[in-house]
């Protein structure tokens, strides 16, 4: 891939019938800045084709303008043109300072796998030097000279013996190849032969010399340290640390509290960092040999986009691993599983005038009914034979209904009835019903009154979305929506129309305060009702449906084809099957239903007295919503019988026409 200028078209010559070559010339001399854009679009893209159904792929670009690789670097990202397997080899002639300036300032260059050659050409002597952006180093970032030709020597190769030397992996030659320049004590092409040398190295750090044996050369620094540290030093420890990965860098990381995930709290001028996350980012930090730093963001969609424009090298918190979501990022090896499910306001009891119907099922009651007429009848029959009538004589029809509820309701038995044994039986067998009845529906009745049933609450997908009006989620989840919407279950499109970004806590609150529910993973949901919505008899306004509506895995985001990621998730990995994250999940979980809990005791204390007393009268008292029931039963039966009071009143004052007397008539003897 080069420009299309003369100096370039010299630089690469005619190897356009090269077999398993593709050769992309894009202009740039008389045209437009616009159009050559275009053009280095449409090549990075059928790069990419060609690389993608290649086994083994090596970009070569060949500029002597800064523009054009500039151009190169920003196109080569957004187009994924580049993996850490894919070599990059530049060909350029520019000054060694620009160069630098270059290479430091494009992740293409400074991250990936590249290679630039840099033509150091003058009146007598034509140079040609193979440099590499080495990003993390005993001392930071730097330019490293790895080899280098000239007509009359050749080739020679400088420490480590490689043109693509590894930038993330545990290569201590590299190590000691930079000790070596700090120290004045590495110049290129000649052997380091003189015994002592490393030790040299070794104590100018304050490190002990470990046992070597022989002499080094240059290229055979790397394999004599590696000697060193099977010798048995004390200071191995040490310098493998330091040696490793990132050699302690800083690098940047974006995150949110998202329990008990990731939690920050500031005490006096410091953040605390806490969480499983948290710790599954130290012990990766601890093996890798890098520190971190938070990055500021304002919500996730910014999380997310610090990471995809490389700003932040990952997120680290937990994502779900969505297929939409890998147009914007990559993901770190799935370490856990997770669940997605919702959280609703718990329903409330609506007041009820059948309040007292409640203790007993319809049918018993209909059994009561029936019992009570047969009854009824039975003593209607019995007391109306005229063997059998009582001192009172016949009783009506009225007063034995009168006495059968009675006794059933336990205010009976006057001693009205009559006096047979078929009587005394009936009557026996009837108190015992009664008895038993009558204690079973007290009984219920307390319990209805005092612990009412619950009306039924939403538990799926299906029920969730016939009783809400909308739903809310994390607001970086927008993928779920797209989910949702393209699902072929009608429950879950509907719930995808529903859908809305917004935080945990608005959502939580949201969900008290209208018909509107929450969705998100059971762990969150759990810490926060507990922390935030728990009262002190452990119970709360919040509750959590039971169906699982997505069953997902989690990871961290970092950046399209990171060169870094197959080392952290080498080390996730690694945690994840010694199950590190699930003990350090529980370990999370125990320590906040513990702070919880004394921030209860000490909510207690500190209201001393009145909180005794609460505590002493702390039990439910019977409103007038629990026994409306029986009091509308008393109004209608007052209404009823005024009504029947008052019509006895207008038949009674009205007179007979029977009983009319007649004029009356006098007489005279």
């Amino acid at each position: 891939m080069y420009e299309g200028t003369k100096a370039a078209g010299r630089s690469i010559g005619d190897v356009g019938a090269a077999r398993g070559v593709a050769v992309f010339d894009v202009g740039v001399d008389g045209q437009d800045a616009n159009v050559t854009q275009a053009q280095l679009c449409l090549v990075v893209s059928q790069a990419r084709r060609l690389r993608q159904v290649s086994w083994c792929v090596m970009v070569v670009v060949v500029s002597n303008d800064p523009a054009f690789l500039t151009a190169f670097a920003n196109w080569s990202l957004n187009g994924r043109l580049l993996v850490w397997s894919t070599r990059l080899l530049v060909v350029t002639r520019l000054p060694r300072l620009d160069l630098e300036a270059l290479l430091v300032s494009h992740w293409t260059f400074s991250m990936m796998n590249t290679l630039v050659i840099n033509t150091e050409t003058s009146a007598s002597d034509k140079r040609y030097s193979m440099l590499v952006h080495l990003p993390y180093s005993l001392d930071g970032a730097r330019v490293l000279q790895v080899a280098s030709w000239t007509p009359t020597s050749g080739l020679r190769y400088h420490p480590p013996p490689t043109l693509f030397p590894e930038k993330y992996t545990n290569y201590l030659n590299l190590s000691l190849r930079c000790l070596m320049e700090d120290e004045g004590l590495w110049h290129r092409g000649e052997e380091m032969s003189r015994p002592g040398v490393l030790g040299v190295v070794w104590r100018s750090r304050g490190l002990r010399s470990p046992a070597v044996g022989g002499t080094l050369s240059g290229a055979g620094c790397g394999v004599g340290l590696r000697r060193g540290l099977s010798g048995g030093s004390s200071q191995e420890p040490a310098v493998v640390r330091r040696a490793r990965c990132f050699y302690g860098a800083t690098i940047n990381v974006t995150v949110l509290t998202y329990e008990p995930y990731w939690r920050e709290s500031i005490e006096g001028n410091t953040t605390r960092y806490s969480g499983t996350d948290y710790n599954q980012l130290d012990a990766v930090a601890q093996a890798l040999n890098f520190t971190f730093r938070v990055l500021p963001s304002r919500s996730w969609i910014e999380v997310t986009d610090q990471v995809q424009i490389r700003k932040s090298f990952m997120a680290t918190v937990i994502y779900a691993v969505i297929a939409e979501e890998l147009e914007r990022w990559d993901l770190t090896f799935a370490f856990d599983q997770t669940a997605v499910r919702f959280v609703m306001a718990t329903p409330v009891i609506t007041p009820s005038w059948l309040s007292f119907y409640y203790p007993l099922s319809g049918q018993v009651w209909i059994c009561v009914l029936a019992c009570t007429l047969t009854v009824c009848f039975t003593l209607v029959k019995i007391t109306r034979r005229k063997t059998w009538q009582t001192r009172h004589g016949v009783l009506s029809t009225g007063a034995v209904v009168m006495e059968s509820v009675g006794i059933l309701l336990g205010q009976g038995l006057y001693g009205r009835l009559s006096t047979s044994h078929s009587n005394h039986i009936l009557v026996g067998i009837w108190l015992f019903f009664g008895v038993v009845l009558g204690t079973a529906y007290r009984a219920s009745l307390i319990a209805s009154l005092t612990l009412p049933r619950l009306p039924p609450r939403p538990e799926t997908v299906e029920e969730l979305v016939k009783v809400v009006d909308r739903v809310t989620i994390r607001s970086f989840s927008g993928s779920f929506k797209k989910f949702f919407l393209n699902s072929k279950s009608s429950a879950y499109r509907e719930l995808g129309s529903m859908l809305v970004g917004g935080d945990v806590m608005d959502g939580l609150n949201a969900a008290l305060e209208m018909k509107s529910a929450h969705l998100s993973d059971p762990l969150n949901l759990q810490l926060i009702i507990s922390r935030n919505f728990a009262k002190l008899d452990g119970t709360s306004p919040l509750y959590i449906g039971r169906e699982k509506l997505l069953q997902l895995s989690i990871a961290w985001p970092v950046p399209h084809d990171a060169p870094y990621t197959p080392q952290i998730d080498k080390c996730l990995r690694i945690i994840t099957q010694a199950g590190l994250y699930e003990q350090w999940k529980k370990e999370t979980l125990e320590a906040a239903a513990r702070e919880s809990r004394m921030k209860q005791r000490e909510e207690i204390k500190q209201q001393g007295q009145d909180g005794v007393e609460h505590s002493q009268t702390n039990f439910r008292s019977l409103s007038i919503i629990h026994i409306q029931g029986p009091l509308l039963l008393l109004l209608v039966g007052i209404t009823l019988g005024s009504v029947a009071f008052v019509v006895e009143r207008l038949l009674v004052s009205k007179p007979h026409p029977s009983s009319t007397p007649g004029p009356m008539r006098l007489t005279l003897d």
